[in-house]
């Protein structure tokens, strides 16, 4: 009968759209085949004890319900992904989750793309797009490699000041939490690697911090990544502690100092870790504590001001580069919803988002009729 749970779906959603009723979605809610294809194998179950796996059997079947109801679902879940989605407390965590993995494969589609199209042409081709115009050097891709090596051997070297990330805090973070800190240092990574700005980065290592797995990878141009803390790596009169809640602003970036960023994700409140954590923290390891100029040099209209780690780390990059012009900086760096009152913003942007949290909360509406209430428990 779920055709005609179909039909009453995209009837109800018309009449929304048609009268702009607050509680109308992105897109009509429809029934169909499972998008789900991968399921988790043998050698995760083995890991697991006989209350994680039915743990795991309740998840697959929720998962299942989930990928009948949207189109938005990823195409492979892997292993790690399921140890995730086991962490996870609630089923809302969860579709986000399912929802963050369809994103990400979507961002890698199009890297994949742009890669294709800076492909090297085939000589003939090649020599039919040049003819009457100058020769381009093309560098092959094992060059490149070899020159991002190069730079980050020489940052390590020579690269002053030094950034360094504290990942103390990623055990704490909530599975989304940790997934979006770790897009946010591989994104740091790629643009240090490419600026003169030491990138030496400091990693207390945890157990189960397998997010780090792909930036501690012999095939990747990695930071310096060490289990002690950054109190044991450096002087502490050099280092400074950056958190939003300091009271001292930073007037320069110096050359000789340590920059310490928290490993803290901006778009997700962790109930785990303390409000003001990194103040917390500059205090207990007995170092200096300061924030970013913002209010002297920006005005803020709206949003908080925690700033992403690849936005921290680009403003003292672009102020050393600059020789410490701190307006050009952040008014390059800090994110345009920043600057602009509600009046100002996107009505439509606003509208969009609305419609996909109400999409969301239909969904998990059908989930629980389906599937009943779901069991909250504790993390594996």
């Amino acid at each position: 009968m779920k055709w005609l749970e179909n039909i009453w779906f995209r009837a109800a959603w018309k009449f929304r759209r048609a009268f702009r009723l607050d509680s109308q979605t992105i897109a009509p809610i429809q029934w169909h085949e499972p998008l789900l294809k991968t399921l988790p194998d043998r050698a995760l179950d083995e890991r697991l004890d006989e209350s994680q796996k039915q743990k795991l059997r309740d998840i697959v079947e929720e998962v299942r319900t989930i990928s009948m109801l949207t189109k938005h679902f990823p195409d492979q879940i892997k292993s790690e992904d399921w140890l995730v989605l086991l962490e996870c407390h609630t089923r809302k965590q969860r579709l986000d989750h399912l929802k963050f993995l369809r994103n990400r494969e979507l961002e890698r589609e199009k890297d994949l793309l742009k890669k294709r199209l800076k492909t090297p042409l085939p000589p003939k081709e090649k020599q039919e797009e040049s003819e009457g115009s100058d020769t381009m050097l093309l560098i092959p891709a094992k060059d490149q490699r070899s020159m991002a090596w190069q730079r980050v051997a020489r940052a390590h070297r020579c690269g002053e000041p030094s950034l360094v990330v504290d990942c103390r805090f990623l055990p704490l973070l909530s599975p989304r939490g940790a997934e979006l800190t770790a897009m946010q240092l591989k994104y740091m990574i790629s643009e240090n690697r490419d600026d003169r700005f030491g990138n030496a980065m400091n990693t207390v290592l945890y157990q189960n911090l397998w997010h780090l797995s792909v930036i501690d990878s012999p095939s990747t141009c990695s930071p310096i990544i060490s289990p002690q803390s950054f109190t044991e790596l450096f002087e502490r009169n050099r280092i400074v502690y950056l958190s939003p809640d300091a009271d001292e602003e930073i007037e320069d970036v110096e050359k000789s100092d340590v920059y310490v960023l928290g490993g803290i994700v901006d778009r997700v409140a962790e109930k785990g870790i303390p409000r003001q954590a990194s103040l917390e923290t500059a205090v207990s390891e007995g170092v200096r504590c300061k924030k970013l100029p913002l209010d002297k040099y920006v005005k803020w209209k709206s949003g908080t001001k925690f700033l992403t780690l690849t936005a921290v780390s680009t403003i003292l990059r672009d102020v050393y580069s600059s020789g410490g012009d701190w307006e050009f900086a952040l008014r390059k760096n800090i994110p345009v919803r920043n600057i602009r009152s509600a009046e100002e913003k996107s009505i439509g942007g606003r509208i969009l988002h609305n419609k996909i949290r109400q999409f969301d909360r239909q969904l998990l509406q059908i989930v629980e009729r389906e599937l009943g209430k779901e069991v909250i428990r504790d993390r594996i």
